[in-house]
């Protein structure tokens, strides 16, 4: 990548929050720029702005993609672990209609499970490196002030979960 590129990258990263940038010095005493990238990449939802409403879903469709390479590149025989207490390797969907308090929970354990992947885990030689992506996400009702129905919340909660 040219210069001028990097460097247009790295400052709006910078301003975004994504990116520390510091000044040091090299093994050879030469001045460098450190680059660290913080413990969490949070990204500023914004759903009022249109412009960072369509940022936001294309961060989120990349996020989504790389998972699903990372995924491919893992479901090997020699790799894939598939159940038992130490299965590495999963793809699930899950629907449910959530509570307030659910929804609190939910939000819980996502961050405790976010938790076990800070940089201090991050260290070569501790363990096998892994990787997790997630969406939450309200779903729409289909139809303007359609109803749930018990017969349509029954069916849907037999297909609330489907785990690979």
């Amino acid at each position: 990548m040219p210069a001028d590129g990097l460097y247009y990258h790295i400052r709006n990263l910078s301003r975004a929050g994504l990116l520390k940038v510091s000044d040091g010095k090299g093994s050879r005493g030469r001045s460098e720029a450190r680059l660290e990238v913080g413990r969490y990449q949070w990204i500023k939802y914004q759903p009022k702005s249109a412009a960072n409403r369509k940022a936001v879903v294309r961060v989120a469709g990349a996020m989504v993609r790389n998972a699903h390479r990372q995924f491919g590149r893992a479901f090997r025989p020699d790799t894939a672990v598939v159940s038992g207490p130490r299965r590495n390797l999963w793809a699930a969907r899950a629907r449910a209609f959530l509570s307030a308090a659910d929804l609190e929970r939910a939000n819980v354990l996502l961050k405790e499970l976010l938790d076990l992947f800070e940089p201090s885990n991050d260290a070569p030689g501790s363990g096998a490196l892994h990787e997790i992506t997630f969406v939450i996400a309200p779903v729409p009702v289909s139809r303007k002030g359609a109803k749930v129905t018990a017969k349509t919340q029954r069916a849907q909660q037999a297909r609330r979960r489907l785990t690979v």
